[in-house]
């Protein structure tokens, strides 16, 4: 089961390697690659029963925040993208 999926804007090359890195950390995570549409990728991880959504933008780098949706409730959560994984695994132990 896949733990979050990253949706790039323009950002592929941050986004492997944010994937990387999170990988590296035990979480499964699948990565955009296919250039869809915002509201497609968030229908397809909807449809694979992904429970957190990632979309990592210029402005989201810039920041060093990110938004993470949680796809059951709509819950929107900011982190920092150090603290991504960390607070994804806090997330996932919480809800089981």
């Amino acid at each position: 089961m896949i733990d979050l999926y990253i949706i790039p804007l323009g950002t592929e090359r941050e986004a492997l390697q944010l994937t990387n890195q999170l990988r590296k950390s035990g979480l499964a995570v699948d990565i955009e690659m296919l250039s869809r549409r915002l509201g497609k990728s968030l229908d397809l991880a909807n449809r694979r029963n992904i429970p957190y959504v990632l979309v990592l933008g210029e402005e989201e780098l810039e920041s060093g925040q990110v938004k993470v949706k949680e796809m059951a409730t709509g819950r929107e959560i900011s982190i920092s993208l150090q603290e991504v994984g960390s607070r994804i695994k806090q997330e996932l132990i919480m809800s089981k």
